[in-house]
């Protein structure tokens, strides 16, 4: 990530971006602090209006509320950097558009769109003392197995 910001990975918002993507694109607003190409960008004042025009439109996923500007879009560059989600190139930069999972988001996404899932993943992951993106994956792969394993017990 860039500038140096510190940040703790928010496994909810995670997950939150990813079931968002999953419904289809949509986009964030680029925080902008210090982003020394955004305000060059701006003394252009075409690209001015254009960024007025696009900040007064946008309006913030509803399911984002509870986070920054600054918080989604460090999770939505970690998230294209993890390879789970595509996000479009946008010429002005003052937004980041969403428009598609990879296969490997679908994946996971599919894994954890159960909300007793979800919980699960989140207390086996609190418990083994790691929120990483690898170890939310590989948990919600192990549990997934262990309930086809369980259901196809069930059938037999």
């Amino acid at each position: 990530m860039k500038g140096g910001v510190i940040m703790q990975l928010n496994p909810d918002l995670i997950r939150d971006i990813l079931l968002k993507a999953e419904l289809g694109s949509f986009k964030i607003l680029k925080n902008n602090d210090g982003d020394v190409n955004f305000f060059k960008l701006l003394k252009d004042k075409n690209t001015l209006k254009q960024f007025e025009e696009e900040k007064e439109k946008y309006q913030k996923p509803e399911e984002f509320l509870s986070y920054s500007n600054r918080e989604i879009e460090y999770h939505t560059l970690f998230l294209k950097e993890a390879e789970l989600i595509v996000i479009k190139k946008n010429s002005i930069n003052v937004t980041l558009e969403i428009s598609d999972l990879t296969v490997a988001g679908h994946n996971f996404v599919s894994n954890i769109r159960n909300d007793k899932n979800w919980n699960k993943i989140k207390e086996i992951s609190n418990n083994v003392g790691s929120t990483s993106i690898n170890t939310l994956i590989e948990i919600s792969e192990k549990l997934i197995s262990k309930l086809i394993d369980k259901e196809i017990s069930l059938c037999q």
